[in-house]
C-alpha cells in the first residue's frame, strides 16, 4: 500500500471528548467500522484517571457524522481525521478499521502522535469478496441492546447500548463503499515505516485473532520490537470490551514505561 502523495479535503467529524483541557496529556481514539466513539466511553474514563484529555471522533458514515459527498476512500477518511483532531496527539488508539486508518494516517504524515497502539487492527483485506462477505455477516448481527449483551456478556450495559445507537445510525449502503471501494488493501508494509518515524507502538490482540493470526503477530514483533505484541487470550476481536482490564494493563503497562524505540532504529 503505496503512502499518500496527495491529500483530500476532509470533513469535519463529531468529536466526543472526557476530562478538561487542564489534564497534561492527550490521547485520540478511533472507533471501528459499525461503531462510532461511544465505544471508547470505558476506556475514555481510565485514561482521564490517568491524566489524558480523551478525543474519539464519529468516522464519516458513522455516528452523528454525516456521509459527506459519500467518498469512503482511506485518503478520504485519513483527511478527516487530520481536519478534526490534534495532529500530534500524546497516544492515538485505533480499533479495527479505525486501526488501519490510524495507522496510515501516520505513515502518511497527518498525525504525528507520540505512541500508536492498535487495537486488533485489519490491517489486511484479502479480496472484494472477503468485502462483500463482512458487511452481509455484520448485517445479521443482533441490533437491540439486549440482544446485543446477549451475544456478548462480557460486555456492559453501556457497550451494548452505544452499538446498538451505532447500528441503527447507519447506512449499509455507505458500509458496502466504505469495504468494498477500499478492497483489497493490505498495510503491513506501513508497520516498518512506523520504524524510520521512530513512532513507538502497541499492538493488542484477539486471542486468537483473525485480523492478526501468529505469524503476523510474530511478524509485527519482529519489526516494531520486543513487547510489542499482547495477545489477550480469550478475547474477540473488541478486546476493550471483551476483557476491559487485561485491555487497560496491557496499555498502561506500556505507556508508564519510557518510550521504547522500534527494533530496527533501536539496532
Amino acid at each position: 500500500m503505496a503512502a499518500m502523495s496527495a491529500i483530500v479535503s476532509g470533513v469535519k467529524l463529531a468529536v466526543l471528548s472526557w476530562g478538561g483541557e487542564d489534564l497534561p496529556g492527550t490521547a485520540v481514539l478511533v472507533h471501528g467500522i459499525t461503531s462510532n466513539a461511544r465505544s471508547w466511553a470505558r476506556v475514555a474514563e481510565a485514561l482521564v484517571g490517568r491524566g489524558y484529555r480523551v478525543l474519539a471522533p464519529d468516522l464519516r458514515g458513522h455516528g452523528r457524522t454525516g456521509p459527506g459527498d459519500r467518498a469512503y476512500g482511506f485518503r478520504d477518511l485519513e483527511a478527516d481525521l487530520a481536519e478534526s483532531l490534534p495532529c500530534e496527539p500524546d497516544v492515538l488508539i485505533g480499533h479495527s478499521l479505525g486501526g488501519i486508518l490510524s495507522l496510515l494516517a501516520v505513515t502518511d504524515g497527518l498525525l504525528k502522535p507520540r505512541r500508536l497502539v492498535l487495537e486488533d487492527p485489519a490491517i489486511v483485506l484479502p479480496s472484494k469478496d472477503s468485502a462483500e462477505r463482512y458487511v452481509a455477516s455484520s448485517r445479521t448481527q443482533p441490533t437491540t441492546s439486549e440482544a446485543i449483551l446477549a451475544a456478548n456478556p462480557s460486555w456492559r450495559v453501556e457497550d451494548a447500548e452505544a452499538k446498538a445507537e451505532a447500528l441503527a445510525a447507519l447506512d449499509w449502503d455507505d458500509m458496502r463503499l466504505l469495504m468494498e471501494g477500499n478492497a483489497p488493501w493490505d498495510g503491513r508494509s506501513r508497520l516498518a515505516d512506523l520504524v524510520g518515524l521512530r513512532i513507538p507502538t502497541l499492538l493488542i490482540l484477539a486471542g486468537p485473532s483473525d485480523l492478526v493470526p501468529p505469524a503476523e503477530a510474530r511478524r509485527a514483533e519482529a519489526i516494531l520490537g520486543p513487547g510489542s505484541t499482547v495477545v489477550v487470550n480469550g478475547a474477540g476481536h473488541s478486546v476493550h470490551r471483551d476483557a476491559l482490564p487485561r485491555f487497560l494493563a496491557a496499555l498502561f503497562a506500556w505507556l508508564d514505561r519510557p518510550a521504547p524505540l522500534p527494533a530496527s532504529a533501536s539496532a
